[in-house]
């Protein structure tokens, strides 16, 4: 047997199939995760709505704005906070269920991968 294939057959099916005893954790997994998407989210969406402008802006070759903080002056001028934050509602409804499936699903792996004595 392939060597990379050794770790696939030492899984057995009820693994796959079966979650561990403590069932109620993967819900509370999955709640944290998308309490942390909602965080990252919330601390981040704006910066990446200030990059994207700004990388929009030298594709076309025209300058608006001289920089990130210019930029957040002139915005914040113009449209107060909710400029700042504009489109976030749409990433926050693909971030907070993807933070918690990425929670949820690494520990489902881990419980699936390692060996019960070396957890």
């Amino acid at each position: 047997m392939l060597p990379q294939l050794d770790l696939v057959s030492n899984v057995s099916r009820h693994n796959l199939i079966c979650m561990p005893s403590n069932q109620q954790m993967y819900p509370k997994l999955f709640a944290a995760g998308m309490l942390s998407g909602m965080f990252t989210t919330a601390i981040m969406a704006p910066g990446e709505h200030i990059e994207c402008l700004l990388q929009i802006q030298a594709a076309r070759g025209e300058l608006k704005y001289a920089g990130p903080m210019d930029y957040v002056k002139q915005l914040y001028k113009e449209s107060g906070i909710r400029g700042i934050y504009r489109g976030t509602a749409l990433t926050l409804m693909r971030d907070v269920p993807a933070s918690g499936m990425y929670f949820m699903t690494y520990e489902w792996l881990k419980h699936l991968l390692i060996p019960e004595g070396k957890r």
